[in-house]
This record gives structure tokens, C-alpha cells and sequence, in this order.
């Protein structure tokens, strides 16, 4: 792994930087967050996107595990995190699990407040406290500061900014 303080960069820039060999490499910070690299098809993560973490590696061997759009599949449970950076073509993305993370986006019809459960929305970009597309009782994260308003375009990865500090539970939940 880098060492970002070598580097003098963020040091989840310099995660970003670092481009394993294999997917499903796992990365702890000292201060306990949690990232694992994944492939991703998806051409549209925004960094502070929420992503759901598969491991059926889809038809190729070798791309366990992947970063998708969340989406309702009954009953089958899936890791949750957000994206840690950008990207504009299939191929690898680091994804934080666990502890704090200061570039959520989250949405919602109503203002989020401190302390508000989050959860994951079908097809949503963001992770959001409500809404008529909530399809998911599960909690897979908690608003410690919220910068945006209230924003009602809910699955539009544009909306809601990567601004937000939450903090991720490393949860295994069902979407649906």
C-alpha cells in the first residue's frame, strides 16, 4: 500500500493511487476504516457514491468482488459502502466499509439530521433517511454531519453531495 504520509496527500487519495493486482484486496487504516478493492462495470461512480458489494463475480472468473448500482434482490444479502473515487470505465474502484467516511452523499425528502439511520435505495447513487423508493429497512450507516439540504431527485448521482460525514457499519444487509 502507499504511504500516504511519504506522499503528503490524503491519504485516501493515496489509497486510490494504489492499483492491486487482484480484486477483494482489504485495506485498514490505523484508525480502523475499512476498504476493499473491487472490479466495477458500472462507468457512472461518483466518488461518495453508495455502492453494493456482490461476490457472484457475474460470468467472469476473477472479478469477486463487484461494486454495483444497489438494486431490490429478495432476500439475497450484500455488503454495503461508498465509492472512494471516480470512474469513468469498468475496471477496479476502492470502496470504504466500516468507520467513519467524510464524503457520503446522501439524499432524502426530508433533512437529514445527526444521528439518523441511513440506508440504500434501489438504484439510488445516494444513501438516503426516506423516501417513496426506500426499499430497505436496514441500516448500513449513520449521519454524524450532514452539509446538504433537503434534495428530492433521489437516484440521480448528481444530487447530493460528497460531502457528508458518515459513519459505515461494515453491515451484510438485503435490499427488498
Amino acid at each position: 500500500m502507499t504511504d500516504y504520509k511519504v506522499l503528503n496527500i490524503d491519504p485516501i487519495e493515496a489509497l486510490c493511487l494504489d492499483r492491486p493486482s487482484t480484486y477483494g484486496v482489504e485495506r485498514v487504516f490505523p484508525d480502523g476504516r475499512k476498504f476493499v478493492y473491487c472490479y466495477t462495470a458500472i462507468t457512472t461512480f461518483l466518488k461518495g457514491c453508495v455502492a453494493c458489494l456482490t461476490f457472484t463475480g457475474g460470468g467472469t472468473i476473477g472479478q469477486n468482488p463487484r461494486a454495483t448500482v444497489p438494486a431490490t434482490t429478495t432476500g439475497i444479502v450484500h455488503k454495503w459502502g461508498i465509492c472512494c473515487e471516480d470512474v469513468t470505465a469498468a475496471g477496479g474502484i476502492w470502496v470504504q466499509t466500516f468507520g467513519h467516511c467524510d464524503f457520503a452523499r446522501v439524499d432524502g425528502t426530508t433533512d437529514t439530521t445527526v444521528g439518523m439511520p441511513l440506508q440504500a435505495v434501489n438504484t439510488g447513487y445516494a444513501l438516503i433517511t426516506d423516501g417513496a423508493s426506500t426499499v430497505t429497512a436496514d441500516t448500513i450507516a449513520f449521519a454524524e454531519t450532514v452539509e446538504t439540504d433537503t434534495l428530492t431527485a433521489q437516484g440521480n448521482a448528481t444530487y447530493g453531495a460528497a460531502d457528508n460525514t458518515v459513519f459505515l457499519l461494515d453491515r451484510w444487509a438485503a435490499l427488498g
